[in-house]
């Protein structure tokens, strides 16, 4: 499994091998996969590519941590 950084905001991107995450994925039921980044993902757009050929593009982004607001 692939997980590809997305260059410049777009959601189209050439990925070179440099662009890889590396990942675990498990698969605890038939229907359900996990798939996890094996070190903490940069804050950014990434976007999970299925397949060879046909595949499928799952974009998602990470966030910086938010910090919480100071109590009154």
């Amino acid at each position: 499994m692939i997980v590809y950084p997305v260059a410049c905001g777009s959601k189209m991107a050439d990925a070179n091998k440099t662009d890889l995450v590396p990942v675990d994925v498990s698969q605890p039921e038939p229907q359900y996969w996990l798939i996890r980044p094996q070190s903490p993902l940069e804050p950014g757009e990434y976007a999970l590519m299925m397949g060879t050929q046909n595949f499928s593009i799952f974009p998602f982004t990470v966030l910086p941590p938010s910090h919480p607001s100071p109590a009154n």
